[in-house]
């Protein structure tokens, strides 16, 4: 932030070096939509996911339930009263996304309900394409 002092800038980035952090400075808006897009709205859908899950058979589905229900349930694991706060805070960065996501899930709904199967591998394979790409 501007009006952050240089001393307290240099104490706080040595404070989170010291616990292993890789401090990198930026700001407030590209610290809030970054954190939105990676950690914030990650775990709002996979709260959605599991609200989903339990309307539509909650433990009765689990002896069915493989890696992809572990990896994506996981998160929905978090501190309840830490992730609306986060929500509320950050909620400037995250409706935008919460509207585009609703908008590529209008996509895929069209997709389905349509059997556009090329849309749908499509669609598949360049999430396929760019999870590989970013894992490195």
């Amino acid at each position: 932030m501007p009006e952050t002092s240089a001393s307290a800038l240099k104490q706080i980035t040595a404070l989170w070096q010291g616990v292993g952090a890789k401090v990198e400075n930026m700001s407030v808006e590209a610290h809030d939509h970054t954190l939105a897009m990676t950690s914030h709205l990650p775990h709002l859908l996979a709260f959605l996911y599991m609200q989903l899950m339990d309307h539509q058979g909650g433990e009765a589905l689990l002896p069915y339930a493989g890696s992809g229900f572990r990896d994506f349930s996981r998160i929905a694991g978090g501190h309840a009263r830490m992730w609306r706060d986060i929500s509320l805070d950050n909620r400037d960065s995250l409706l935008p996304l919460l509207e585009a996501y609703k908008n590529q899930l209008d996509t895929l709904l069209e997709a389905l309900e349509n059997q556009q199967g090329d849309d749908l591998e499509s669609l598949f394979e360049q999430a396929r394409r760019l999870r590989n790409q970013y894992r490195g």
